[in-house]
């Protein structure tokens, strides 16, 4: 089975120093901050910035490690660590989206979830047969390095 993803959406960093991070991709590479969004005391995020070098909203998802970190369930605590996050990939359709959701399950390859074009909107992989085809055109789904491919 082959779904050829349309691009790559944008990639997801986290770090314990932001903003040098931040100063990085501003200075070295040219990039533009798009948001930055504060986190919950109680995340293990202090914040979140959204920086780009085109016109999509974003290409870079940097995030803001705490020193201290409250404590994550065990299926969240890789993600609360410095280095990669995650990977979008931008689908042709919401169907391609499905398809390689359900490939991913029947190989037990970890899918950390998925968004659609609603950027609040988070729903987890199980979820995915409730969406219909219609529900969106665009669609984003996120690899988790837990998968470790």
């Amino acid at each position: 089975m082959t779904v050829r993803p349309r691009r790559i959406g944008h990639i997801g960093l986290v770090s314990t120093d932001l903003e040098r991070l931040v100063a990085w991709y501003e200075d070295v590479l040219g990039f533009q901050v798009s948001d930055r969004m504060p986190y919950p005391e109680d995340h293990a995020y202090y914040e979140g910035v959204w920086m780009r070098c085109n016109t999509d909203h974003h290409v870079v998802s940097l995030f803001g490690l705490r020193a201290a970190q409250p404590p994550a369930p065990p299926e969240l605590r890789e993600l609360a660590a410095p280095g990669f996050h995650h990977v979008a990939f931008e689908m042709e359709s919401f169907a391609d989206l499905r398809r390689i959701a359900r490939y991913a399950r029947d190989h037990d390859i970890p899918i950390a979830g998925m968004r659609t074009d609603d950027r609040d909107q988070q729903r987890l992989l199980d979820d995915l047969r409730a969406l219909s085809d219609t529900r969106s055109d665009f669609a984003t789904a996120c690899a988790s390095r837990r998968s470790g491919r």
